[in-house]
């Protein structure tokens, strides 16, 4: 499981574990927060040191939607 992070200036980050998350919230370095659809997620209270994200792909399997012989 990975935790959404937010930067400051509300630009979105590279996910984190759910215990560094806690320790920031714990720290005082970032608060938890939910968006509109109830997931939680943290925002950072200082400029983060790392903005670098990842390219995001998403699949997806066409067969998935074929669920038998018919019947």
């Amino acid at each position: 499981m990975r935790v959404p992070v937010i930067s400051v200036d509300n630009t979105p980050l590279m996910p984190t574990k759910p215990s560094r998350a806690r320790r920031w919230i714990k720290d005082g370095s970032a608060i938890g927060k939910f968006d509109k659809l109830g997931i939680f997620y943290v925002q950072l209270l200082a400029e983060s040191s790392n903005t670098e994200t990842q390219e995001i792909v998403l699949g997806l399997d066409p067969g998935k939607l074929f669920s038998g012989d018919g019947f």
